[in-house]
């Protein structure tokens, strides 16, 4: 018997080929945000994930100082 199961929406880029050789950046977080990451423990994973596919030099040095910023930017969160 089937479950019904939600469906998600699609979150990749329409009719880009994904097997291309390319940079890609991913950002996933955990449930809740949970600060769970030091320990192993599965269920842990927040559903979906944001991707963004790097298409020029403009846009990698852009997501470096996003991911270089991210510790200080976490404080300014409403999940902190």
């Amino acid at each position: 018997m089937k479950k019904n199961l939600p469906v998600r929406k699609r979150i990749r880029l329409h009719g880009y080929d994904y097997s291309e050789e390319n940079m890609y950046f991913i950002t996933i977080c955990v449930k809740d945000r949970l600060e769970m990451l030091g320990e192993i423990e599965y269920s842990i994973w927040q559903k979906s994930f944001y991707e963004h596919i790097i298409r020029n030099e403009k846009e990698y040095l852009k997501i470096k100082e996003y991911i270089k910023n991210n510790v200080i930017n976490w404080r300014k969160d409403k999940y902190f």
